[in-house]
């Protein structure tokens, strides 16, 4: 647990900002590839230029799925619950430091107005220019989500 919140204050420290509406930007992932279910989708995420946005609104954890470049705010949004750490590990001279965390995400789709649930696990590798991620995300309707990328706040 120790774990989870020194990764968290560590990545806070890195930018984080208040909006009108007392969000605070906790970090970003920025999705580079994209798996639904073995289907390639990563010319399509990357042409939305598609994000993961951890924040606090008013002092609870929230996760968005926003799309950068959509005209009409499209977005995947809600309460991210249960985060545990699952493995971590410094960095040694045969491998790079990594952290492995599990959590669930209530979200709301502002685009069809449906709303659902997902187990999420998240592994970081945190490498000396930047730390890169991969997000698996399963749906309750089973649905496998594999996202990839980078944590934009690590960038050296």
């Amino acid at each position: 647990m120790k774990n989870i919140l020194l990764i968290f204050i560590l990545l806070v420290s890195f930018s984080s900002y208040s909006s009108a509406q007392n969000q605070e930007k906790l970090f970003e992932l920025r999705i580079l590839e994209f798996d639904n279910n073995g289907v390639d989708y990563t010319t399509w995420i990357a042409e939305r230029k598609q994000s993961f946005i951890f924040y606090k609104n008013e002092g609870e954890e929230y996760l968005a799925n926003y799309c950068n470049t959509c005209t009409d705010n499209t977005q995947s949004y809600g309460r991210v619950y249960n985060f545990k750490e699952i493995d971590s590990g410094k960095e040694t001279d045969k491998r790079y430091a990594f952290s492995h965390l599990t959590f669930t995400w209530r979200y709301f789709n502002n685009y069809d107005n449906k709303s659902g649930s997902a187990d999420m696990s998240l592994f970081i590798i945190h490498k000396p220019n930047g730390s890169t991620f991969t997000l698996k995300m399963i749906l309750s309707s089973m649905e496998v989500l594999i996202y990839k990328g980078y944590i934009e706040e690590s960038l050296k």
